[in-house]
């Protein structure tokens, strides 16, 4: 892609800044810093961990240099969570890194003071003082409307009673939108334009100049070279993936709202949170709510995570409360964590056409109206999403799931409308993955009947893309639903799932920590816990919340302490049958934390392929997460021999469960890559699925990575044997999940959309169990039949 700049009369073209020099970060010598307080016109509250007081700013830190200069200038105030343990360029290319910091250095002025501050600026204000100072216009009081004119020089020529016919201006009055476009048309036929910026895509290097010298010969163009910069998005290209952003536009928000320095949060909202219209107090200043939510919306480009929290948020423009604004806050604190997170493309060899969607029954308290929720993707890329309350009121879950069916298919017929035109759509029909089952049995049905007779004709729409076959509608269980994401606030652990599918097979969940056996242990005090929950129903969100601090402040005194306890954790460390799992799942978690892509496929080379060097560089930098990860891990283990022994005592066995595959982004995978079905580049070749039955025409597609059995086979069946030890080591008897994959799989290409194309393939058989024998003895474990 390429940025166009044309110029035009009476315009003038801002010169491209060059590139700041570039400064080295140095990370020995730690001084958290903030950027100044907000601007004037900000009313937000300024968050608990950022001072007021700068009278006496401190030294510049060299741990900051890479920061960018807007941040970096003017006062400092010290805040327990600097902008830098979320901000990095350590991962970027030297030459986009040098740009980003270019782009950041470019400041403008939000104020008289701060303009002063510049040489630059004051030129400017002194030349707009001299025309003022020579009374070249007077100040005209409100509100008189003025017509605004300029001086034309012109040579009369006497030509007895002709007529110069003047044509439409295209710059400067009420009908150059217009003549420009009539202008504009006859130069080029569609591309996208904003204003006088244009930027020309396409595969066909010959065509795309051609265009640009045929503008040229109509307009005084500028070649920008690449695309990197345009309307805030910023875009970074390798040699086989894109990825957009809007890290300086997310960067100037939290400055001028003064949460630069805020403690993130882990979630854009908080989960089953209500916001009604007539609760709570009126803000003092809504049209600051207004341009904040406003700038929220346009970051909702790049930021398809925060959808639902800009949408609920929205909803209250016109007379925002406290409530209103606590949520939008959250938001911004949301965004700390990853200010740079956005979009990634790249080419999956394939132009399929897929949707999710989703819907939440009357989940707005005010007038109990449903939320729509979707995401389409082209070739495994989001292109786009939704998340939009329903205009009617829903009678069942079956018909807002059916609603916004509707909706989607809406969205993917537009977009097959769109490839078909560009004649790249491919054959067959495009599937729209649902969770709700009743809503499904409607598209498909086409009798009316007592449960759907009132529901509009228009959004039987689906029913006929159904019938023609252009749609097909798989299920999708609840927990591999993405659009969830755009119809209700999440926890953490779903939205981990959903944005990068975390996940371990051996790790335990440290939410089953009891913190009262923290307290006996020494790790907690007995003031430190919250107060007892409902115990008939669980809130996760809530549990998470209230646990994950205290267990880290648990873990984090232990890591502190001196004795049993902690001689206890070197040996938890030190153990074979755990530090193998233990360390890369340490490891892949600190990583992910640091990176926050989509999978560990997009790593940077040096990572991703496990060098030593790049492995200690990160376990120098997050260290303490590190530690923190296997002392939380060892409090697991911990707790848990001892619910096992006390069953035991009582004569109970625990059972467990064990799926047979794995999900690709784990460190199970990224750390035993050949022992897994990738390519060369650690990319999956095959997939699991089942083949078509009575619960689906075109089978279930799981999508997890097969296993190379041969190359398992060759070092007798390591990795499945360490997980045999693990599953044993926490439980009396563990479920194996389709057992039959032992004997022979169904094996799908990771560029299928539909597992019906996949064929069988022939498993280790007797021989995998043979190796357990001889490596574990007897097992005790539940074959599941499926």
């Amino acid at each position: 892609m390429f940025p166009l700049l044309l110029q035009l009369p009476l315009f003038i073209v801002p010169p491209v800044p060059p590139i700041s020099q570039v400064y080295v970060r140095r990370r020995n010598q730690d001084v958290p810093l903030v950027p100044p307080l907000p601007p004037v016109e900000f009313s937000l509250p300024l968050p608990p961990s950022a001072s007021s007081s700068a009278d006496s700013p401190p030294p510049q830190s060299t741990s900051d240099l890479d920061l960018p200069i807007a941040i970096r200038k003017g006062k400092r105030t010290c805040t327990e969570h600097p902008i830098s343990n979320c901000v990095s360029f350590d991962h970027l290319s030297p030459s986009f890194k040098a740009f980003s910091l270019s782009l950041s250095s470019l400041v403008v002025p939000k104020s008289y003071r701060e303009a002063l501050s510049h040489p630059g600026w004051r030129k400017a204000m002194e030349e707009e003082n001299a025309l003022e100072l020579n009374h070249t216009w007077d100040l005209i009081p409100k509100p008189r409307f003025i017509v605004g004119c300029r001086w034309v020089f012109i040579n009369r020529i006497p030509m007895g009673e002709c007529v110069c016919h003047l044509k439409k201006s295209i710059y400067g009055l009420k009908q150059s939108p217009r003549a420009w476009f009539d202008k504009f048309s006859k130069a080029v036929v569609s591309h996208v334009v904003y204003v006088d910026d244009i930027v020309i895509t396409g595969s066909d290097k010959e065509g795309i100049q051609i265009l640009i010298n045929h503008l040229s010969s109509s307009f005084l163009t500028k070649d920008l070279g690449k695309l990197r910069y345009f309307l805030g998005i910023e875009v970074a290209r390798s040699k086989a993936s894109i990825s957009l952003s809007q890290r300086k536009y997310t960067l100037d928000i939290l400055q001028d709202t003064g949460y630069l320095g805020s403690k993130p949060v882990a979630t854009p909202m908080e989960p089953n949170l209500k916001l009604m219209p007539d609760e709570g107090d009126f803000v003092d200043d809504p049209d600051t709510y207004r341009r904040l939510v406003g700038k929220l919306i346009y970051l909702t480009i790049t930021r398809p995570d925060i959808s639902y929290a800009v949408s609920i948020v929205s909803q209250f423009m016109t007379n925002p409360r406290v409530p209103h604004m606590n949520a939008v806050i959250r938001i911004l604190k949301y965004l700390k964590n990853a200010p740079g997170r956005g979009l990634f493309y790249r080419s999956s060899g394939h132009l399929r056409i897929e949707g999710y969607t989703d819907a939440d029954w009357a989940g707005s308290p005010s007038d109990r109206k449903s939320t729509t929720g979707y995401c389409t993707f082209i070739g495994g890329n989001l292109v786009t999403w939704r998340s939009k309350k329903q205009s009617v009121v829903a009678r069942s879950s079956a018909e807002a799931e059916y609603r916004a069916m509707a909706h989607t298919t809406c969205e993917l017929t537009w977009l097959r409308t769109v490839l078909q035109e560009f004649g790249l759509l491919t054959q067959g029909p495009t599937p729209l993955y649902c969770d709700n089952q009743a809503a499904i049995h409607i598209a498909s049905n086409p009798v009316f009947h007592e449960r759907t007779k009132h529901i509009e004709v228009d959004c039987h729409f689906v029913r006929s893309k159904v019938e023609s076959k252009d749609i097909i509608t798989p299920f999708v269980p609840s927990g591999s639903q993405l659009a969830d994401i755009f119809t209700k606030a999440l926890p953490k652990n779903a939205i981990d799932s959903i944005c990068s599918k975390l996940g371990d097979a051996n790790c335990g969940n440290t939410l089953l920590i009891s913190l009262e056996e923290l307290v006996k242990d020494g790790l907690l005090m007995k003031e430190e816990l919250p107060k007892p929950v409902d115990a008939d129903r669980v809130n996760y969100s809530a549990v998470a919340d209230l646990k994950d601090p205290l267990i880290t402040k648990a873990a984090e005194r232990l890591i502190l302490s001196e004795g049993e306890l902690k001689s206890q954790l070197e040996a938890f460390r030190r153990d074979p049958n755990i530090s193998g799992w233990l360390e890369d799942a340490a490891y892949f978690a600190a990583i992910d934390d640091s990176l926050n892509t989509f999978s560990w496929y997009d790593w940077p080379e040096p990572i991703k392929n496990r060098h030593l060097a790049a492995l200690e560089e990160i376990y120098q930098s997050k260290k303490d997460f590190i530690d923190k990860f296997i002392a939380q891990q060892f409090l697991f283990q911990r707790q848990w021999r001892k619910v096992r022994k006390y069953a035991q005592m009582k004569g109970i066995s625990i059972m467990g469960d064990m799926p047979i595959y794995v999900g690709y982004h784990s460190a199970d995978v990224w750390a035993n890559r050949k022992h897994f079905s990738l390519n060369r580049n650690g990319f999956p070749l095959l997939v699991s699925g089942v083949p078509p039955d009575a619960f689906s025409e075109t089978g279930q597609l799981w999508g997890s990575p097969l296993y190379d059995w041969k190359a398992m086979e060759k070092d007798g069946f390591s990795w499945w044997i360490c997980r045999i030890r693990r599953a044993q080591d926490l439980y009396d008897e563990f479920r194996i999940d389709h057992f039959r994959g032992f004997a022979g799989f169904w094996a799908v290409s990771s560029e299928a959309k539909v597992a019906m194309v996949g064929r069988w393939k022939v498993g280790p058989g007797k021989s995998i169990f043979d190796a357990f024998s001889r490596a574990v003895g007897k097992i005790n474990l539940i074959a599941e039949d499926l």
